[in-house]
Order: C-alpha cells, then sequence, then structure tokens
C-alpha cells in the first residue's frame, strides 16, 4: 500500500470511529436554550435551597387578644420543585410582643418548629422562567416559648409545645438557578396549652430567595 492510499483508508477509519460519537454527544448534550434559561439543573429534578420571612398572627381571638402580630423566618429545602409531586423540608421561626398586662415592656413569644409536608405543583417554561404554582400539605411541630417576661401569669403558659398541620398555597419563579417564591400559610394546631388551651392556628404571608440545584 503507498503512502497515498494509506492515507485515505486512515481518514475513512478516522470518519467510521467519530461520525457516532459525535451523533451520540448531540443527542445528549441539552440545547444551549435549556441550560440559559435554567431548564435542566444538575439534579434533574430540582432541589430548592430557600432562606426568607414573612409575617404572621394568630386565628383566635383569645390568642390574638394577648399577643401582637409576629415576624417571620424559615429555611426551606424542596425536593422535586420541576415535578409534579414533592417533598418540603422546614425550619420555621417567629417573634411577637405581648399584650398581656404583668409580663413587662420588653416580653415577647419566640416560635420555632420542623415541618415536613408533600407539595402538588404545575411547572410551567414563560420565555426564560420557569414559573410553578403549587399547593403543600404536611406535619409539623412548633415550641413557644416566653421570653425576657418578668413572671407567669395564669393565661400564658411559660412554654408549649403543639402538633401543627402546615397547609400552603404559593408559586416558584425559577431562572438560571435563581429561585423566587411567596406562599400564603394555614396552620391548625392541636395539642395547645400555651393560652389555657385556647387554639394557636395561624395565617401568614412569607416570601423566599434562594437557588435550585
Amino acid at each position: 500500500m503507498n503512502r497515498r492510499s494509506w492515507r485515505r483508508s486512515l481518514g475513512v477509519a478516522v470518519v467510521i470511529v467519530a461520525a457516532p460519537i459525535a451523533a451520540h454527544a448531540q443527542d445528549a448534550a441539552p440545547p444551549i436554550d435549556d441550560v440559559a434559561s435554567g431548564l435542566r439543573p444538575a439534579s434533574g429534578f430540582g432541589v430548592e435551597f430557600l432562606v426568607g420571612g414573612g409575617y404572621s398572627n394568630f386565628t383566635g381571638s383569645t390568642a390574638r387578644s394577648l399577643t401582637t402580630g409576629a415576624g417571620t423566618w424559615d429555611i426551606r429545602l424542596v425536593f422535586g420543585s420541576r415535578q409534579p409531586i414533592g417533598l418540603e423540608l422546614a425550619y420555621v421561626g417567629s417573634a411577637q410582643d405581648f399584650d398581656e398586662a404583668g409580663l413587662g415592656p420588653g416580653a415577647y413569644l419566640l416560635g420555632n418548629g420542623a415541618e415536613a409536608a408533600f407539595r402538588l405543583g404545575v411547572p410551567v417554561q414563560v420565555k426564560s422562567w420557569l414559573i410553578g404554582p403549587f399547593a403543600s400539605a404536611g406535619l409539623g411541630w412548633n415550641y413557644y416559648s416566653q421570653q425576657n417576661s418578668n413572671l407567669d401569669t395564669s393565661t400564658v403558659a411559660a412554654h408549649d409545645g403543639n402538633f401543627t398541620v402546615p397547609l400552603a398555597v404559593g408559586i416558584d419563579g425559577i431562572y438560571q438557578a435563581f429561585t423566587i417564591n411567596v406562599r400564603g400559610s394555614y396552620r391548625p394546631t392541636y395539642d395547645n396549652d400555651l393560652f389555657g388551651g385556647a387554639s394557636l392556628a395561624t395565617w401568614g404571608v412569607s416570601g423566599n430567595l434562594g437557588f435550585e440545584f
């Protein structure tokens, strides 16, 4: 075989080997537009890490008469933000002043809790954004305690733990892994002793910022 024939044969072999590899790579690689708009997170199904805060208040008249509205904060993990069914895990906190006489001018009520909830979502692509309306329901536990109070009263216990049923509706906005989340929530509670057995159910609104992986 002369040098020219050898080169021709080598070129044919390279084309035969490289063609299927290039075709496979083209099929496997996500479209550039999908990557730019954040359609394909690294996890494949969407994992969000969110931090935020908002406002809440008790729904019962007894609890409302003894406290002011609360500032709230939360740290939240969402698994499956791009799927019809997902899971949320969250730490939630709150702080609100007392209106009860005898507790002292600096007294306030501190709440700390944890929640787990199933989430139903309908993610829809809108230009470069992924918009995801959702609803969630789950179980949680919350612990209230008096802070900076002078004394306990007959109507307010020093501390109380109770079970909650966190219910929420909201919407996600995702752009290139950055996430904005707003929600409205309602939390019925059970095993309440803080205000002599009065309801500790709350409503609230909150906003979160975070990242999607």
